[in-house]
């Protein structure tokens, strides 16, 4: 099991796997195309499994609305996806001073500040996007069942100007055939949102996010009001009635078809014992090698277009 810094990813895969292992590696996949080709490459020739961790596909109330909702069409036609991860913190750690001596460089690491603070470093990260973004991209892969032609990117360090080189809010556009585009956002300022993906179509709007997945029928929709109210002091001056979540009670995807739940701990748990049924059985993962690959070539597309400025094709990385 690897869960390393990604950039450490495809050298410790390869090697285990042509030491006759079987591997379940943490995502992204790896940093770089070739990485990921070679890893996929040394598997087949050794005949081991290597399975990506994007556990989301184990959590039973995504895979509750995947098949009982998004694979059935009772969201219609789908054009437009919302994603968000958004933070209120610097994702920085800092080091107690009895390591101050600590000397990383047999390691890799130029410094104890870049081996502690790896995620804010290109050399050892994909930055955000390859990291809770890339977890984003393989779900709407997923629900989408393809993957993007081309994206745009827009972003850059605008809160945390503490040395890093990786962006601290990244608004990303995807476009994927027939018509469809999903909208990703990752920002470190503002926690408010927190994590979700919201998938439209002209039937229905299903949400996924916080262990549970909501469902919403266009001809159910309730009227949410917003009214000023009488107050004094500090309280606020508007008041919301008939919120979404207050809505969401009897729209859960369980309600369709699963049977508990769903949370992080389960889907890990789910996602473990597949992977030693693989293993023993033979049986097939959820997650494709291609899928986790596809999810890299995406990122690093993003990467390249927040750079560029242009739209970028994923597929040039291959």
């Amino acid at each position: 099991m690897i869960a390393t810094p990604p950039w450490l990813h495809g050298e410790i895969a390869i090697g285990s796997l042509a030491a006759g292992k079987h591997v379940l590696c943490e995502p992204p996949m790896a940093t770089d195309a070739r990485a990921c080709e070679e890893m996929i490459s040394v598997a087949q020739k050794n005949q081991r499994i290597l399975h990506i961790g994007y556990q989301q596909q184990y959590d039973p109330s995504n895979w509750a609305a995947y098949r009982n909702i998004m694979k059935q069409g009772l969201l219609g036609d789908v054009y437009t996806v919302e994603a968000t991860h958004h933070t209120n913190s610097s994702a920085r750690l800092e080091s107690p001073s009895s390591d101050a001596k600590f000397d990383p460089r047999p390691w890799g690491y130029s410094s104890l500040e870049h081996l502690l603070n790896w995620r804010l470093y290109q050399q050892y990260s994909s930055g955000p996007m390859g990291d809770e973004g890339g977890s984003i991209v393989s779900t709407i892969n997923w629900f989408l069942d393809a993957v993007p032609t081309s994206v745009q990117a827009m972003g850059g360090i605008y809160s945390y100007k503490d040395g890093r080189d990786v962006d601290d809010h990244v608004y990303a556009t995807l476009d994927y055939p027939n018509a469809r585009t999903a909208m990703l956002s990752v920002i470190q300022s503002n926690g408010f949102e927190g994590s979700y993906i919201q998938i439209l179509g002209t039937k229905g709007t299903l949400i996924l996010g916080n262990g549970e997945s909501l469902l919403f029928m266009e001809e159910r929709n309730g009227v949410t009001s917003v009214s000023t109210a009488a107050v004094s002091g500090s309280q606020p001056v508007l008041d919301a009635s008939a919120t979404r979540r207050a809505e969401g009670a009897d729209h859960s995807a369980l309600a369709q078809g699963a049977a508990a739940t769903g949370g992080v701990r389960e889907a890990f748990q789910n996602e473990i014992a597949a992977f030693c049924g693989a293993i023993r059985t033979g049986a097939p993962l959820r997650c494709s090698l291609s899928d986790a690959r596809n999810v890299v070539l995406t990122c690093l597309a993003i990467n390249k277009a927040l750079k560029s400025q242009e739209r970028v094709r994923p597929q040039e990385f291959a």
